[in-house]
């Protein structure tokens, strides 16, 4: 099995300088062009690099062993991080989405609105474009080696491809603001950056929206949907038979990267321990193929399965 948490630290660790870097660019940009567009394209970059720290440390945690203080393990953190972060996210954006809405209404109702240095933007833009290809890259590698398996280097792929694209959105818009000077649409132009600020958030919206409601589900524990149920009850049944078992029902639930499974199994003869141990075991085997990180409890019952 690779080893996911050595890929998932090399990303992170990487991630982390190169969203930095990002961010004071961004910021600076934001400043010398007179764009609140880069500002937050900086700040979004400055999250990524505090949120980093927290996804390493959160990386380390899901691969301890159960202990007294969490009997049930701590792959639940992982669906804890990509919550607060897909919230993060998703304040970012409104925050941005109000600052532009107030800057249009002000050029609405008379106010000066300083303008743009377009020619700087494009310098900044080409700059953090190829930055975040190089990071989706990486992630992506990383997410492969890790046998497709991460949860968290597939979040940080996307926030990787959202900050791109905010980056090169930004500077196609503000290319074609640009040109509009001297033309019938010159009118425009003052408020080019915020125009810019409410295409980019609308575009990404869906993205942390997406993350939030999976990492809900998974924090508030909510089952399996069907079909994976259904790839799940065909093996252990059949692991659960060949030990003497019947298979009566199962509950499983996704916390990070690992599913839980309860199977409720009959028996027509007293269990020992030991062979309840075996046929746990040669159900985690049957479940490899299916689900790359599964824990499985067996519960007898005398109940017979749903007709």
């Amino acid at each position: 099995m690779p080893d996911m948490s050595r890929y998932e630290r090399q990303s992170l660790n990487i991630a982390k300088w190169a969203n930095l870097w990002m961010a004071a660019a961004g910021l600076t940009a934001a400043v010398l062009a007179n764009a609140d567009a880069l500002m937050l394209d900086g700040v979004f970059s400055g999250v990524n690099f505090l949120i980093a720290i927290v996804a390493a440390r959160v990386a380390a945690s899901v691969v301890r062993p159960p202990d007294a203080s969490r009997p049930f393990g701590n792959e639940i953190d992982e669906s804890v991080y990509v919550m607060f972060r897909a919230l993060i996210l998703l304040g970012i954006i409104a925050v941005a989405m109000f600052v532009a809405i107030d800057k249009i209404l002000a050029y609405l109702g008379g106010a000066e609105i300083a303008p743009v240095n377009f020619e700087r933007i494009m310098v900044y833009i080409a700059l953090m474009v190829a930055t975040c290809a190089g990071l989706v890259l990486l992630h992506h590698r990383n997410w492969r080696r890790s046998g497709r398996k991460s949860r968290l280097l597939a979040t940080e792929r996307t926030a990787a491809i959202i900050d791109g694209a905010l980056s090169a959105a930004a500077g196609l818009a503000f290319f074609a603001f640009g040109a509009m000077r001297g033309t019938a649409l010159e009118a425009l132009v003052p408020i080019a950056d915020s125009c810019v600020i409410l295409l980019l958030c609308l575009v990404v919206l869906p993205q942390p929206v997406k993350l939030l409601r999976g990492a809900f589900d998974e924090v508030l524990g909510a089952g399996l949907p069907e079909e994976e149920r259904r790839a799940i009850i065909g093996p252990a049944t059949a692991a659960l038979e060949a030990e003497g078992l019947r298979f009566v029902d199962l509950a499983a639930a996704r916390a990070g990267r690992v599913v839980t499974v309860l199977l409720y199994a009959g028996a027509d003869a007293p269990v020992a321990g030991a062979a309840l141990d075996a046929a746990r075991a040669r159900v985690l085997e049957a479940l490899a193929p299916v689900v790359d990180h599964a824990r499985v409890e067996i519960v007898l019952t005398g109940e017979e399965p749903a007709p």
